[in-house]
């Protein structure tokens, strides 16, 4: 998915992600997500072999596609209540309700070889031992 960042993934690695769907209690336990030991590296987009006008042609391709593609949404789907709602639907929107992410041993570096007012490159990282998100109906 595009955020529209001005910095690219370059480089990522998962050592593990294990997900657990509580199939028969979907409405009382979370489901739970883990992941363990996730390494990102990032750059800047005009790094990562891409000039600024490409960059900026590409992103506005991709907007153009996205107001589409809400239009022909908007004309073709009318809004669904929950009666209306298919079994795996509704599933899937129990499923987020009630989801407990957990993030151990992340790594997060940012490299730019464009240097800085020193003459020298930049780079910096952050590292997270534990990270734990839960949306829930509490």
């Amino acid at each position: 998915a595009d955020l529209n960042l001005p910095v690219a993934v370059a480089v990522g690695y998962l050592e593990k992600l294990s997900l657990t769907i509580p199939w028969m209690n979907l409405h009382s336990n979370s489901t739970k997500v883990h992941v363990d030991g996730l390494y990102i590296l990032i750059v800047p987009k005009n790094e990562f072999g891409q000039d600024l006008t490409e960059y900026h042609a590409n992103k506005m391709r991709r907007v153009q596609r996205k107001v589409d593609d809400l239009r022909k949404s908007m004309l073709e789907n009318k809004k669904l209540d929950e009666k209306e709602m298919t079994f795996f639907e509704r599933m899937r929107l129990q499923i987020m309700k009630n989801i407990e992410l957990v993030v151990e041993n992340l790594h997060i570096s940012y490299e730019s070889k464009s240097t800085t007012k020193l003459g020298h490159p930049f780079s910096f990282g952050l590292t997270f031992r534990y990270l734990k998100l839960i949306v829930g109906n509490f």
